[in-house]
């Protein structure tokens, strides 16, 4: 039976943007790694989605990636913010795992080991506070590909924005909030997804995309038993509120959904980026219509 074969790399020599992996000696770590352990994405699918996080532990006796060893070959280069690559290739595809930046080096002299820890672009996007010209009828796909920019991260390969229906009144960005925070602002009101994927590229997929094939980016036909599922109360929602920013509050209730799970409201909503009232209550219409009803998530396949 094939088996994945794993690679690991560290743009030793780049910078966070141009990573350039392959042009240093020592970017691949492959050989010294002993374990990783990757996490990403999040509780369920009425939460926000979680920082990717990594920890490689590596194979060390000569102290190459001790950060205090002034005689390592990496010396210059045991910094954080230097990018991370893990991939598998399984049946000639090449598969990315995860795609990051160290967060933390930590050599253990005991064991004769090193850990690297790395973690994903949120954390880029949760440290940057950008300022953003005022704009009017932009899309939420066209306003988040603006906040990428004003992080710098504007590689093409790197981003995949579903193009969103909606349009925001105006919208802007004075600094005092984090470009992460402005996002999952946005994807209040838009109910799409953004995340990073496994290969770095910051994506974004639409409430049309979102919600499409029962709330799943992709679709597959396990075989018979071979899916956990569960139902959650926590995943009802049957009575919203939702207000634009100096409108009338909207409110929608299924009442059958209440008289079969009781009284489960979501949080309320106040948005800037709503246009009108009745978008507003479009929007309550949505979020009830989609979780009035128990949906039974996946929770492990095979």
């Amino acid at each position: 039976m094939s088996v994945p074969v794993f690679d690991i790399d560290v743009g030793w020599t780049g910078t966070p943007t141009t990573p350039a992996f392959g042009t240093g000696s020592y970017d691949d770590i492959t050989a010294e790694t002993k374990s990783v352990s990757i996490s990403r994405g999040r509780s369920n699918d009425m939460s926000t989605i979680d920082q990717g996080q990594c920890t490689i532990r590596l194979s060390d006796f000569a102290g190459k990636f001790n950060p205090e060893n002034a005689s390592s070959v990496l010396a210059a280069n045991l910094v954080p913010m230097k990018a991370i690559r893990i991939r598998a290739v399984f049946a000639t595809v090449t598969y990315g795992l995860f795609y990051g930046f160290i967060s933390r080096i930590e050599y253990d002299p005991t064991a004769r080991e090193a850990i690297i820890q790395g973690v994903d672009l949120f954390e880029w996007l949760n440290k940057t506070y950008p300022t953003i010209a005022s704009m009017a009828s932009k899309s939420p796909d066209y306003i988040i590909g603006q906040i990428l920019d004003a992080i710098n991260w504007t590689d093409a390969g790197l981003r995949s924005l579903g193009v969103s229906a909606d349009t925001v009144p105006t919208w802007s960005a004075d600094g005092t909030k984090s470009a992460l925070t402005l996002i999952q602002e946005l994807l209040t009101v838009e109910r799409g997804i953004f995340f990073i994927n496994g290969s770095g590229v910051a994506t974004f997929l639409t409430r049309a995309v979102h919600y499409a094939n029962g709330n799943v980016a992709a679709t597959f036909t396990p075989m018979p038993g071979d899916m956990r599922t569960s139902v959650e109360k926590d995943r009802i929602i049957n009575s919203q509120k939702v207000t634009r920013t100096g409108g009338v509050e909207q409110s929608v209730t299924d009442a059958t959904s209440r008289t079969n799970f009781g009284y489960r409201d979501g949080s309320a909503i106040s948005s800037a980026y709503l246009a009108s009232d009745g978008g507003a209550l479009q929007l309550a219409n949505f979020i009830v219509a989609m979780n009035k009803d128990p949906r039974s998530p996946s929770r492990q396949v095979g």
